[in-house]
C-alpha cells in the first residue's frame, strides 16, 4: 500500500507524537474528570443516605412529641428517674395523687421526648436532642451549632445539616424547627409564645462510619475500573504512535525524494490549495494563482485575457456588473453550486467564496474557488475510514472475549477453591472481581452487537409488526414471568424492516420497562401503533418508576446510565443500539416520562415504502 495515500500531508513524526501527547492529556483529563465526578457522586449519595436516616429519626421524635402534646402530656409515677419537673411548677395540676395514694407527676412532651431519646441512643446509637433559644429546662440550652441553626430557623430556614466530629468519629448532625401548636401553649404560653412561632428544634446525630465503609468499597471499584480504562486508552495510543510513526517516516522519505527531484526544475512553488481569482467589477481577471491555472487547464497569460463568463457555466446572474456591484464590502459571499469549465471542455463542481475589497479608489473582487471533486473523494475516504473503524471495534471487542473468559474462569476457580481460606474482606474483593468480569463480558457483547449492526444486517423486507413483537416476548418469556408483567397490545402494522432488528427494538424497550418497574405495584405494559402522516408511530407504555424529563435525551447516549450497577444491571448500550436501529430504518425515537409515573417510548417507521411493496405484491 502506498504510504503517501495513508498519511495526511504535513504531519511529521514529532507532530504525530505531540498530537498523541495532547490526546493522552485529554484522555487523562476526561478519565480524571469522570473519576472526580464519581467520587463526588458517591460522597453525595453517602451524605444523602445519612440525611434520610436522620430525617426518619426526626419524624419519629416529632410524632412522639405531637402525640404527647395532643394528650396534654402524660402522668407517670414519681420516682428517682422521673421526679416532678420543677420547670412545670406553673401548671396547677402538675402533681396528682390517686385515690389509693399513688403519686403521679406530669411529663410534658419535652420531658418525655428527652427520656425516649436517651433510651433510643443506648439501643441504636442515634443521638437526639430537643433544644430552644428560650428553654424551660436549662438542660435544653443549645450548643453553639444548635444556637446558629435555631437563629436560621427564625429567619425562615427549614432544615440544617452538617458533618461534624463527635467523640473522634464523623457524624451527620441534622436539625429541623419545632413550630408552636395550640397543644404546646399549656406549658409555654407563659413564655409569650403564640401558635405558629418557632418554639425550638429537634436535632439528630447519625454516625457516618457504616456509610463511609460502604462508600470506600464502592470507590475502590470505581478507581480500579477507571484505572483499567485509562491504561487501555494509553495502550491504544502507544500502538497508534508506533504504527503511525513508521508510516509517517516512510511517507516523509518518499515525499523528500519527490521534492529533491522537483526542486531542480521549479523555482517557485505555489502553496495555495485552492484556485484564487482576482477580477474587476465587470468580471475580467486581473490575476490568478498557479492552482487556478492547473484547475482550468489554462496558462496564466491565457486566463488574464479572460473573465468569469468564459469559465463559469452557471453564472450567479445574467448581469454580472450589477451582481458584483451589489456585493457587500469585506464580507464573504458563498456560491455553493458553481460549475467550472476547463480548457478541454470538461466541467467540475466548485464552491466559490467572493469578497469585494476596496484598494484605495479601486474596487476588486477576490474569488476563492474550491474544487468540490476533491471534497467528494474525501467523503468517500471518510466513509471507508468509518467502515474500517467499525471493523476495528468489532475485532477489538471480539478478541477481548477470550482473555476475559480466561480471567473469569480462573477467578471463579479461585473463589471455589480458596473462598473458605479468605476473610470477609477477601471474599468481598473476590466478589467485586467476579461482578466486574460479568459486567465487562456484557459490555463486550453489547459492543459487538453495536459494531455489527450495519455489517451483519439482513436485507429489509415486509415484516408484520405483531410477529416481531411475539418473537421479542418469546425471548423475554422468563423475565416477563419473573416480573409478573401484564402485557397488552393492539394489532401492529406491516412495515419494511430487518425482522431481527425490529424484534431487537421491541425486546430492548419491553426489557427496559421490566428492568425499571415499580416494586410497589403490578407491572402493566401496553404496546401499540398508530398512523402519523407518512409514518407509523409505535409506542411502548409502562407504569414503572419513570425518569425525570431532563434525562429523556441522555438515556439514548452510549454508556449513559441513571442508576448504579448494584441497583439495576446493564451496560448503557441497549437504548443506544435501539436508536441506531430505528434511525437505520429511516425513523426516530424519543421518550416521554415523569418520575414515578411510568414512561412511554415512541419510535417511527416510514409508511410509504411498505405500502408500495404491499401494492406491488397484490396484498
Amino acid at each position: 500500500m502506498d504510504a503517501r495515500r495513508e498519511v495526511p500531508d504535513g504531519i511529521s513524526v514529532a507532530g504525530l507524537y505531540r498530537l498523541l501527547g495532547v490526546v493522552a492529556l485529554l484522555w487523562s483529563g476526561v478519565l480524571g474528570g469522570s473519576l472526580a465526578w464519581n467520587i463526588a457522586d458517591e460522597r453525595d449519595q453517602t451524605l444523602e443516605l445519612a440525611r434520610n436516616e436522620a430525617r426518619a429519626n426526626f419524624n419519629k421524635d416529632v410524632a412522639f412529641r405531637q402525640w404527647a402534646a395532643k394528650h396534654g402530656g402524660v402522668y407517670v409515677p414519681t420516682n428517682e428517674r422521673t421526679p416532678p419537673n420543677p420547670y412545670l411548677s406553673h401548671i396547677p395540676d402538675r402533681d396528682l395523687e390517686t385515690p389509693k395514694g399513688k403519686k403521679l407527676t406530669l411529663m410534658n412532651p419535652a420531658y418525655m421526648l428527652r427520656q425516649m431519646m436517651g433510651e433510643y441512643e443506648e439501643l441504636y446509637g442515634v443521638h437526639g436532642r430537643i433544644t430552644s433559644l428560650l428553654p424551660l429546662n436549662p438542660i435544653n440550652e443549645p450548643d453553639p451549632w444548635e444556637q446558629a441553626a435555631l437563629k436560621r430557623f427564625e429567619e425562615g430556614g427549614k432544615e440544617i445539616s452538617e458533618v461534624t466530629t463527635y467523640e473522634g468519629a464523623p457524624y451527620l448532625r441534622l436539625m429541623r424547627p419545632l413550630v408552636v401548636q395550640a397543644a404546646c401553649l399549656k406549658c409555654h404560653a407563659h413564655q409569650g409564645y403564640e401558635v405558629g412561632d418557632i418554639r425550638g428544634g429537634v436535632g439528630v446525630s447519625v454516625s457516618l462510619s457504616p456509610y463511609l465503609a460502604l462508600e470506600a468499597d464502592s470507590l475502590r471499584t470505581v478507581v480500579l475500573s477507571h484505572g483499567a480504562i485509562w491504561l487501555l486508552g494509553l495502550g491504544g495510543l502507544v500502538v497508534v504512535g508506533r504504527h503511525g510513526g513508521r508510516r509517517i517516516q516512510a511517507h516523509e522519505q518518499a515525499e523528500q525524494a519527490v521534492h529533491d527531484s522537483e526542486t531542480r526544475f521549479r523555482a517557485v512553488f505555489d502553496h495555495a490549495g485552492d484556485a484564487i481569482f482576482v477580477h474587476d467589477q465587470k468580471g475580467r481577471f486581473l490575476d490568478v494563482n498557479r492552482r487556478a491555472c492547473e484547475s482550468l487547464g489554462y496558462r496564466r497569460d491565457e486566463l488574464l485575457g479572460m473573465g468569469i463568463l468564459d469559465v463559469e457555466i452557471q453564472p450567479p446572474s445574467d448581469h454580472m456588473d450589477d451582481f458584483l456591484a451589489q456585493l457587500p464590502d469585506n464580507e464573504a459571499v458563498t456560491l455553493s453550486n458553481c460549475m467550472h469549465r476547463r480548457k478541454d471542455g470538461s466541467v467540475f463542481p466548485a464552491e466559490v467564496r467572493l469578497r469585494r475589497v476596496s484598494l484605495g479608489d479601486r474596487v476588486v473582487v477576490v474569488a476563492l474557488a474550491h474544487d468540490m471533486s476533491e471534497h467528494r473523494a474525501a467523503q468517500e475516504a471518510l466513509e471507508r475510514s468509518n467502515a474500517e473503524l467499525q471493523q476495528f471495534a468489532y475485532v477489538a471487542s471480539h478478541d477481548l472475549q477470550e482473555p476475559l473468559r480466561t480471567v473469569t474462569t480462573y477467578v471463579q476457580l479461585l473463589e471455589r477453591r480458596y473462598a473458605a481460606d479468605l476473610d470477609d474482606s477477601g471474599r468481598d474483593a473476590m466478589g467485586f472481581v467476579v461482578d466486574a468480569s460479568k459486567r465487562m463480558r456484557n459490555l463486550i457483547q453489547d459492543l459487538l452487537a453495536y459494531s455489527r449492526l450495519e455489517s451483519h444486517s439482513a436485507e429489509m423486507g415486509l415484516v408484520d409488526g405483531s410477529d416481531a413483537l411475539i418473537a421479542a416476548l418469546a425471548n423475554l418469556e422468563s423475565a416477563v414471568e419473573d416480573a409478573e408483567a401484564d402485557i397488552s397490545r393492539t394489532d401492529l402494522p406491516t412495515v419494511l424492516a430487518d425482522e431481527a432488528q425490529l424484534t431487537s427494538v421491541f425486546q430492548n424497550l419491553i426489557g427496559n420497562a421490566i428492568k425499571y418497574r415499580d416494586p410497589e405495584r403490578p407491572l402493566l405494559i401496553h404496546v401499540g401503533a398508530e398512523a402519523a402522516g407518512r409514518e407509523w408511530m409505535f409506542f411502548i407504555r409502562d407504569n414503572g418508576i419513570g425518569i425525570d424529563p431532563e434525562y429523556a435525551d441522555r438515556v439514548f447516549r452510549l454508556f449513559q446510565r441513571l442508576h448504579t450497577h448494584e441497583a439495576v444491571e446493564g451496560t448503557g448500550i441497549g437504548l443506544t443500539l435501539t436508536k441506531k436501529i430505528v434511525e437505520r430504518h429511516g425513523g426516530r425515537i424519543w421518550l416521554e416520562s415523569e418520575f414515578g409515573k411510568g414512561a412511554t417510548f415512541f419510535f417511527t417507521l416510514p409508511r410509504a415504502a411498505a405500502a408500495s411493496l404491499l401494492e406491488s405484491s397484490g396484498d
